[in-house]
């Protein structure tokens, strides 16, 4: 019944997600359905990512910029869920949407069967949606208010808080949809922002039109010609892509886009 429901808290955190082209607007929207607030923290962005977060309603925080501290700069922010109002957490990165089937299933598994602890299967789409990665392995995105920490690509528990049982759902109710370097117009700028985070020189790729070829590094000055490429702006894709996402397939800048929408002047 609905007294009897678990109170959940969505939680993110976001640095310039307008500049650097990452979808956030569809990562928050995907779940703000199944939770009970939304929280965003805000790390200090300088573009107008705070004015559309104002706009989709939802709860900020104040968080920390940090570069060239990931660990430090990434495990402060997603410890900022301890101020959620709920004891559940249902994360989510600026760039994981979740498809329909996986969120139903996972507010089922937390509202039926009392999961409080979950991970989820992903997939990486880049290139404007024409490339696309499994991770074999489940990332942890539903987890007790305060536990997790960040640890490069996944979302790890802190053990001694008794958190070991982690209830993975199977990909057969879909994948958390990792939206990488997918817009043409905002790609430089992002990978140049994941390298001043996490203190590397800057790679710039180029992936052939079959999939299953592996990336080639492409120099810097090699990088106008490889974004004029016919091949970015696809307005189809190969890949059952969640209805959320389909209206991103061909877009090359996510500002623009989110013009569209009415989020940004």
């Amino acid at each position: 019944m609905e007294h009897n429901r678990v109170k959940v808290s969505g939680f993110t955190f976001i640095y310039n997600g307008v500049k650097a082209g990452y979808p956030f607007v569809q990562a928050i929207q995907a779940i703000q359905p199944y939770v009970d607030e939304m929280v965003v923290v805000d790390m200090q962005s300088t573009d107008a990512t705070r004015i559309i977060l104002e706009k989709l309603g939802v709860r900020i925080i104040e968080g920390m910029w940090l570069p060239k501290q990931a660990g430090q700069c990434l495990g402060q922010n997603l410890l900022l869920n301890k101020e959620c109002e709920y004891g559940i957490i249902w994360q989510c990165e600026a760039d994981e949407v979740y498809a329909d089937d996986l969120a139903r299933q996972v507010s089922y598994e937390i509202q039926e069967n009392h999961r409080t602890e979950i991970a989820v299967y992903r997939l990486q789409v880049e290139q404007n949606f024409q490339r696309c990665r499994w991770y074999p392995t489940p990332v942890h995105r539903i987890f007790k208010r305060g536990t997790a920490v960040k640890s490069g690509q996944t979302t790890e528990l802190h053990r001694d808080q008794g958190a070991n049982a982690v209830f993975e759902i199977s990909p057969e109710h879909g994948f958390l949809w990792d939206v990488t370097n997918c817009f043409r117009d905002d790609w430089v700028l992002r990978i140049k922002q994941q390298a001043e985070l996490w203190n590397e020189s800057p790679r710039y790729r180029y992936v052939p039109d079959r999939f299953v070829e592996a990336p080639i590094e492409c120099p810097e000055g090699q990088v106008p010609g490889l974004l004029s490429q016919e091949r970015w702006t696809r307005t189809r894709s190969s890949f059952d892509l969640p209805d959320i996402l389909k209206p991103l397939v061909g877009v090359t800048d996510y500002k623009e886009y989110l013009k569209c929408l009415g989020l940004l002047s």
